[in-house]
C-alpha cells in the first residue's frame, strides 16, 4: 500500500506529498489498520485506488482530483466508528 501511494505522489510530480505525509504516517496507518476488517470493504478501497490510476493515467486532473478526495473521504466515514470501537487508541 506504502508504494501505491508513493508513486501516486512521484506521478503527479509531488514527491514532497509524500515525504509530508511520513511525518503523520504512524497515525494514517493506525486509521487505515484498524479500519480494514470492519468499516471500509477491501473491495472499496480497491476500486477507489484503481479510480485513481485510472484518472492519471488518463492525464485528467479533474477526475484524478475527485477519486482522491472520495478515497480520503472514506477514512473522515470511518474514523467515528473506529474511535467508539478502539478508544485507548484516540484522543479525545
Amino acid at each position: 500500500m506504502n508504494d501505491l501511494h508513493r508513486t501516486f505522489a512521484a506521478s503527479i510530480g509531488h514527491e514532497g506529498v509524500w515525504r509530508t505525509l511520513q511525518n503523520v504516517k504512524l497515525q494514517m496507518d493506525r486509521v487505515r489498520y484498524l479500519s480494514l476488517p470492519d468499516t471500509t470493504p477491501e473491495e472499496l478501497l480497491t476500486k477507489q485506488h484503481r479510480a485513481i490510476v485510472k484518472a492519471l493515467h488518463a492525464r485528467n486532473p479533474d477526475k484524478a482530483e475527485a477519486a482522491v478526495r472520495k478515497h480520503l473521504a472514506e477514512l473522515l466515514r470511518s474514523l467515528p466508528l473506529l474511535v467508539q470501537n478502539f478508544p485507548d487508541y484516540f484522543e479525545a
